[in-house]
């Protein structure tokens, strides 16, 4: 614990659980929810826009390697995967009016 390999393991995992966050949990549930709980999660996703965004582009900048390398370990999320799962994201919520998520 607190050591120097500790600490790349514990970063290596926390981007890999914030990847699969915004990859799994937000993204592709904004593109395919499921027909049960599609109005809670549009409405929670339209609602949480501001905050999603936010965290998205927080954690872009904290993940991966720097400045646009493409060198990759087990778990270490690269740049344009980043980019992917955060344009993503940015482009659903730019595509559909938020008034459209929030009827119903």
């Amino acid at each position: 614990m607190g050591t120097p390999s500790g600490i790349v393991a514990s970063n290596h995992y926390n981007q890999a659980v914030r990847f699969g966050t915004l990859h799994y949990a937000i993204l592709s549930q904004m593109r395919f929810p499921s027909p049960v709980f599609k109005d809670v999660c549009l409405k929670h996703f339209a609602l949480k826009k501001t905050e999603i965004l936010s965290q998205c582009q927080k954690w872009m900048k904290e993940g991966g390697p720097r400045a646009g390398t493409t060198a990759r370990t087990d778990t270490a999320m690269t740049v344009p995967m980043w980019r992917s799962v955060c344009g993503g994201i940015e482009q659903i919520y730019k595509t559909i009016e938020a008034s459209m998520w929030l009827e119903g």
